[in-house]
């Protein structure tokens, strides 16, 4: 079982979808914890096997300024970084909600 605070790097911006992100290593200890989070949920989406670890920058980016966003988030090295806390966003209503029950390190 994974536990927070949890090692994480980030990768170059890109586009998913619509959405500018910045992609996550995928490794088994953020997949093991998305794994907790996902069951923690009433009605969780995407499966941990649809999963695609990243973090959204921009929700709705249009096609013409999406070359530009991109290259605003360019960096040559990865990003380090540590997850601290957990929450989930439900892109129907809009809100977060914090996922307190998850292992704390």
């Amino acid at each position: 079982m994974s536990s927070l605070p949890l090692t994480a790097t980030l990768g170059a911006a890109r586009m998913l979808g619509r959405a500018l992100v910045l992609p996550l290593e995928p490794t088994a200890e953020l997949r093991d914890l998305h794994r907790q989070a996902w069951s923690a949920l009433p009605d969780p989406w995407p499966p941990p096997e649809d999963w695609i670890p990243h973090i959204s920058l921009a929700l709705n980016v249009p096609t013409p300024a999406r070359a530009a966003a991109v290259a605003l988030f360019t960096t040559d090295a990865p990003i380090h970084g540590h997850f601290v806390s957990a929450r989930s966003y439900n892109t129907e209503t809009r809100t977060l909600t914090n996922l307190p029950n998850l292992p704390p390190a």
